[in-house]
């Protein structure tokens, strides 16, 4: 599971790349718009590391992303056998 946190500028708006076919535009949007956005899309880590958070593969905003370790499978523990009466 990934965890991140989106950098603003001085307004409280998030700091943008879109891909648009083959180029990128650079801007910026609300916070709350932004952080709508990660929600309802699926958020993966981008190539650039001045924007790290990925949505859809078409937004890129500046931030932060940690990878939370994956816990371990623990086993439930087991009741001990009854012994039988012999």
């Amino acid at each position: 599971m990934l965890n991140y946190t989106l950098n603003t500028n001085n307004q409280n708006e998030a700091l943008f790349i879109m891909r648009a076919g083959k180029d990128y535009v650079y801007g910026t949007m609300p916070y709350a718009r932004a952080a709508k956005m990660c929600e309802d899309g699926k958020v993966t880590r981008g190539d650039d590391e001045d924007y790290p958070v990925a949505v859809d593969g078409k937004y890129f905003f500046s931030g932060q992303m940690v990878e939370e370790a994956a816990s371990e499978d623990v086993e439930p523990a087991r009741k001990p056998k009854k012994r039988s009466k012999k």
